[in-house]
């Protein structure tokens, strides 16, 4: 008996031990993952037009979520040679080809008064005749203003000459370069690496994980009307117009003593050193007969090196607008002014039939909407693009909404794949449907798309996107149906 107690005793015991060590276990969080840091140092393409050996710039960050600067400057083929010198806007230079630091170089038709207001591109040849990045109506050409204080990235130097990958950095960025508090401000080089060349080294702040990295900028000089001054500075252009005037656009520069933030007249020469082009969001500038206030557009990316969509249809005013309808290649609506959803259209001259052959010209227009209507930032997507948005490798695939944040408009709306930084980005498609000769179908019950693609089949089709709320495809069918149009930046 005696045996029989012990032998139940230890297997309680036993049990109870368990049990406190699985309440042990369950009472103790899992541990948390460490997030592995993100690369500080790289490499990136560029266009084969900028001249670089093996298309690919190093890149180097130099402080927590800081901008990742290039080693060199735009026009350059080295981190110790010198670029090219470019107007604010500007995307290339004044001078021929080779002249970047003559005395006397050869001038670019239309540029003979070197950098100064009558070769600048966005004036009438005077400070109070700017066309294009105007804060105020005195500084405007008739009173223009458009309230446009950071460039388009058709108007960055380094976006235009190296590609998408690339653009100019902000004023903030270039401010914090200089700034102790996010680097180490900044020591002068006399000689850099035995190339004869001065500048400026900047390094991460010491005992961050970015005090080993470096970025060096050459003292250039500038460029000022026709001459080539202050060889023994560097000042560098940031992307952001001063807000207090039209004038003038923020730079950074530096001398062997010191560096600084300021700003430069707009038609000044300076360099441009490029950053890596992370924005997934944005605006950009459309054209002011668009009819959207503020003459700027949304745009959101969804996946890695995808397009960058605009947020609303040419002709709305509004992310939830349906806007007008287009035959493939036509830049007029066939209906007149106003009459976009009006189920019985009054029709322009010659467009009695509505979307249909007999409205539609010969020989077949060519002509991208988004460009011609929104401006030279935009374009129609690829029907290859569209392919993309609906294909979950990308995306989220799209997913049907009603009453679209209460606007009463329903629709598809995409996101970012989760767990990817895009996955926080949206993008939302009103269910405009199509008019088809003079029918408009269902409106609010499927949406019809165009992209900028022909079926190369047969010259009668284009392709589109479509969707409803069971299914989204791309297709082709005639290019004479009124459709939709949502532009993506160039």
């Amino acid at each position: 008996m005696e045996n029989i107690r012990t032998s139940v005793l230890m297997a309680v015991a036993m049990l109870l031990a368990a049990a406190c060590d699985k309440d042990d276990k369950m009472g103790v969080p899992a541990p948390v993952p460490t997030p592995t840091p993100q690369p500080i140092t790289g490499t990136a393409p560029v266009s084969t037009e900028a001249g670089i050996e093996g298309n690919q710039v190093k890149w180097v960050q130099l402080w927590e979520n800081g901008p990742k600067f290039a080693e060199m400057n735009v026009g350059a083929d080295s981190a110790a040679s010198y670029g090219d010198f470019f107007a604010w806007g500007e995307t290339e230079p004044y001078y021929q080809q080779g002249d970047a630091r003559k005395e006397s170089p050869s001038w670019q038709a239309g540029k003979s008064s070197g950098y100064a207001w009558g070769s600048y591109r966005y004036c009438k040849g005077t400070e109070k005749t700017f066309t294009k990045y105007c804060n105020s109506v005195n500084s405007g050409n008739g009173g223009y203003s458009d309230k446009n204080t950071v460039l388009d990235f058709s108007d960055d130097a380094a976006y235009v000459c190296w590609g998408s990958n690339w653009r100019m950095p902000d004023a903030n960025e270039m401010k914090a370069l200089v700034d102790t508090n996010y680097t180490d401000g900044g020591t002068w080089i006399e000689d850099y690496h035995e190339s004869g060349v001065a500048g400026m080294l900047f390094k991460g702040k010491p005992g961050t994980r970015f005090e080993n990295n470096a970025v060096f900028l050459p003292a250039e000089g500038y460029r000022t009307d026709k001459g080539l001054t202050n060889k023994d500075k560097g000042i560098y252009w940031t992307g952001s117009l001063r807000n207090e005037t039209a004038i003038a656009a923020w730079q950074v520069n530096f001398t062997s003593e010191k560096c600084n933030s300021g700003y430069f007249p707009r038609y000044s020469g300076l360099s441009v050193r490029p950053v890596l082009n992370q924005m997934i969001s944005g605006t950009c500038s459309i054209r002011p007969e668009a009819g959207v206030t503020g003459h700027r557009a949304g745009w959101v990316q969804l996946w890695e090196n995808g397009p960058r969509f605009a947020l609303m249809n040419v002709g709305a005013d509004s992310v939830a607008g349906y806007g007008d309808y287009f035959a493939f290649g036509e830049t007029e609506p066939y209906y007149q002014p106003g009459n976009a959803q009006a189920e019985s259209a009054s029709w322009k001259s010659g467009k009695e039939a509505g979307y249909a052959w007999g409205s539609y010209p010969e020989p077949y227009p060519e002509t991208d909407i988004a460009n011609a209507l929104w401006g030279e930032n935009w374009r129609m997507p690829s029907s290859l693009e569209f392919d993309t948005l609906l294909n979950t490798d990308y995306t989220d695939g799209g997913t049907w909404i009603e009453n679209y944040k209460g606007t009463g408009v329903n629709g598809y709306i995409f996101k970012g794949t989760a767990g990817t930084e895009y996955a926080d980005n949206e993008l939302f498609f009103p269910a405009a449907s199509m008019r088809q000769g003079l029918y408009l179908n269902s409106l609010g019950g499927c949406g019809f798309y165009w992209s900028g693609t022909v079926r190369a089949q047969n010259d009668n089709y284009a392709y589109y996107m479509n969707f409803n709320r069971d299914y989204s495809e791309t297709d082709y069918h005639d290019r004479c149906l009124g459709r939709a149009v949502r532009p993506v930046l160039k």
